[in-house]
């Protein structure tokens, strides 16, 4: 069982970090009974929540009222789908009640600046998986956010789909751009073994090879440090700097901290604590 998302945490409102300037970051965290109010009180710009359990197909769903509430406070924030709603699982009651899930986390995010964020699936080829979404209903965000479901790549346990971007490139090639964009998920891959984030121009490459894989780019990132090395083939988050990717060298870092402020992009932290992962960011020279 992975350990993405492990940073759910309640953050306490008397916390005053804040991300570097212009940077679009926030932690993944504990929605709580009214989320209008966590978002307005948590210090990010931007969040990322599960509307009910991670491991149930429930999906929550609020008022027209609250999305109103919501609309306007001015910040991003993304439901992850559950980890249970696999859209490439072979048995039919399986992918029928994952595809409802995801149906209904759209419906969800409409009229609202948010996205659903979904793993990729396993077991289901790309074609099966491809079509499956294709088939849901989407309705288009609000800016700043620019499709209604983001998908992120795998680290590459088991039979997971999407584990490199010759993969996802097949997938995208099925799907419809404007409604369906990608969530990069650092730890995923390096664990994958796709980049190592040595240096500069191994983050460029990256992200040179996402952009050609969709025609909108990355939507989303993940940033998270591996517990794991890289090629491992697991999903194990680690705090920034803790880990197997940045605990020496921050060079690629801060590149890629430097082209998502460039593009805008939101940085969704999913460790332990978020909070520190921040104040190490802060301490960062980027431009």
């Amino acid at each position: 069982m992975c350990d993405c998302c492990e940073g759910r945490v309640h953050i306490n409102p008397d916390i005053v970090a804040k991300a570097p300037k212009d940077l679009r970051i926030g932690g993944h965290i504990e929605k709580g009974k009214d989320f209008c109010k966590t978002l307005e009180r948590v210090p990010f710009k931007t969040v990322q929540v599960f509307a009910s359990s991670p491991f149930a197909y429930k999906c929550q769903n609020i008022s027209n009222a609250e999305k109103e509430k919501l609309s306007k406070i001015g910040k991003t924030f993304y439901y992850h789908c559950p980890y249970v709603a696999n859209v490439g699982a072979e048995d039919d009651s399986k992918s029928t009640a994952a595809l409802k899930c995801v149906q209904d986390h759209l419906y969800l995010v409409e009229n609202l600046p948010a996205a659903a964020v979904l793993h990729t699936g396993s077991i289901g080829s790309i074609q099966t998986i491809g079509n499956r979404l294709n088939d849901l209903t989407y309705t288009k965000p609000l800016n700043p956010v620019n499709c209604p479901l983001l998908l992120e790549n795998a680290s590459g346990e088991g039979r997971e789909r999407g584990r490199d971007f010759e993969e996802f490139r097949k997938l995208f090639e099925i799907l419809d751009h404007s409604k369906v964009g990608i969530c990069l998920d650092t730890q995923h891959i390096f664990g994958a073994g796709v980049c190592d984030f040595s240096n500069h121009e191994s983050v460029v490459k990256m992200c040179e090879e996402a952009a050609a894989v969709c025609s909108t780019g990355v939507s989303l990132i993940h940033l998270n440090d591996s517990k794991c090395e890289c090629g491992s083939k697991r999903d194990r988050h680690e705090c920034i700097g803790k880990g197997h990717i940045w605990s020496n060298n921050k060079e690629s870092l801060i590149t890629l901290l430097e082209i998502g402020k460039e593009c805008d992009l939101d940085f969704i932290l999913e460790t332990s604590d978020c909070i520190s992962d921040i104040e190490i960011i802060k301490t960062l020279k980027f431009s």
